[in-house]
């Protein structure tokens, strides 16, 4: 009879131990590449969806960016002066300056430099007055209605004796080109 148990052992350890195998290659293996496959799938559309969630932020920060720039040029269009209302405005700069108490030496409006839908008007002023008086000009220059940069102010004192300074300024005032027939459509 102990022959007929190790005979025995062997035609049950032989089939279980060929069937563990089978599983273990045909069932067990290709299920855990399966399984890290869609482990893999999952991170990767977790990774897209982190990612479309911050997209969504920053659509969100440009169209109020947008939105607020559309604003600005809406509010700069009313009040930027177009080429042709230029003079009108060197009129009002230099009833500014008149108003400010200073002694004009310089009013020297630049060549015009075009851009695509703006024209920047470039004007040197001169004068000598007080300190106060020339800083009364500048505060009065940046009340204008239009924009108007101050590009270069330079002071010096006229004479060792004496209060008065001597005072260049550089300035751009940017026109609107708004005989432009594209300007609106292109800027939408």
């Amino acid at each position: 009879m102990s022959h007929n148990q190790k005979r025995g052992s062997w035609i049950v350890t032989l089939p279980l131990a060929a069937s563990s195998i089978a599983y273990l290659v045909f069932i067990f293996l290709p299920g855990q590449k399966t399984a890290a496959e869609l482990q893999s799938q999952i991170q990767e559309k977790r990774n897209h969806l982190g990612h479309v969630e911050s997209l969504g932020a920053a659509l969100v920060a440009a169209e109020e960016e947008l939105r607020l720039t559309r604003k600005f040029r809406e509010q700069w269009q009313t009040s930027a002066p177009s080429v042709t209302q230029i003079s009108d405005l060197f009129g009002r700069i230099h009833r500014v300056e008149t108003a400010s108490g200073v002694q004009i030496t310089r009013f020297d409006p630049q060549p015009v430099v075009p851009r695509e839908h703006i024209t920047e008007v470039p004007l040197s002023v001169g004068c000598t007055g007080t300190f106060a008086d020339v800083f009364s000009l500048v505060r009065g220059l940046e009340c204008l209605p239009a924009d108007v940069w101050v590009r270069k102010l330079h002071f010096a004192k006229k004479a060792p004796d004496r209060e008065d300074v001597e005072c260049s300024i550089d300035l751009v005032v940017f026109a609107d080109n708004r005989d432009k027939l594209d300007y609106v459509d292109n800027s939408n």
